[in-house]
């Protein structure tokens, strides 16, 4: 039997609230005056993170579910409105996967993240496709940070394509040559320090999500020059807006 989607996933909702387990944490917490005493005593930081844990902690994983449930109901109602009632099977891999992207939308303090969660969720209900593959979009997305995606987005470029013929480009930390297709990331990101960028790239570089084209370049060396790889095409899809 089938239902319509909105309501199904909400029902979701009801039926696991992932802050109920910080909030019996805080509790807890609340309770254990011999730990309460240990936390607030350790110099600098003990007051602060008695304040979170008594419940600043739940409070804040509350407001961040709460964004990202109506990220995604605007969505999915967006949706019906242009396509109709949407029917959903509910079943294990639906559960599954909706409590795992609500685990990363409360853990993030990005907005943009949430949003992006929402995306995926919202890109699995139009195209059906294999769980799998969304499960390892999201937890590819929990595993990146704005600036991840910001440097992905610059080098696939407008046309959002891998391949540099249909409008991706290098990004380079480099003026060793001038080379028109390059994109001197320093310059794009000057309020990132060279050595973020350099970490974040490198970070891409290991997931897969950049290749490095500085070898086999004269005098440039590795981690000079990267592009995106067809990974990253394919996460990019997983995330836009539909």
């Amino acid at each position: 039997m089938t239902k319509a989607i909105t309501p199904y996933i909400a029902s979701l909702w009801k039926q696991e609230e992932p802050s109920t387990a910080f909030t019996k944490l805080s509790m807890q917490y609340s309770s254990a005056f011999p730990l309460r005493a240990a936390i607030q005593g350790i110099p600098v930081l003990g007051g602060s993170l008695d304040t979170i844990l008594a419940g600043l902690g739940s409070k804040w994983q509350t407001e961040r579910l709460e964004s990202y449930v109506k990220m995604l109901e605007e969505r999915l109602k967006k949706l019906e409105a242009i396509r109709g009632e949407i029917k959903i099977e509910p079943s294990e891999e639906l559960y599954d996967f909706i409590m795992q992207t609500i685990d990363f939308a409360i853990r993030t303090r990005s907005k943009e993240k949430r949003r992006l969660f929402a995306n995926i969720v919202t890109n699995q209900v139009i195209n059906n496709g294999n769980w799998d593959e969304a499960e390892a979009a999201s937890r590819l997305l929990n595993d990146l940070s704005e600036l991840h995606i910001q440097v992905l987005a610059t080098a696939l470029g407008p046309n959002m394509k891998a391949q540099k013929a249909e409008g991706a480009r290098l990004i380079t930390f480099t003026n060793h040559y001038k080379d028109e297709e390059a994109l001197d990331i320093r310059e794009l990101f000057s309020d990132v320090s060279v050595m973020a960028l350099r970490m974040t790239c490198s970070e891409l570089l290991s997931k897969g999500l950049l290749h490095d084209q500085g070898v086999g370049r004269g005098g440039i060396g590795s981690m000079e020059y990267f592009e995106p790889t067809d990974l990253t095409e394919w996460f990019v899809n997983w995330i836009r807006e539909p």
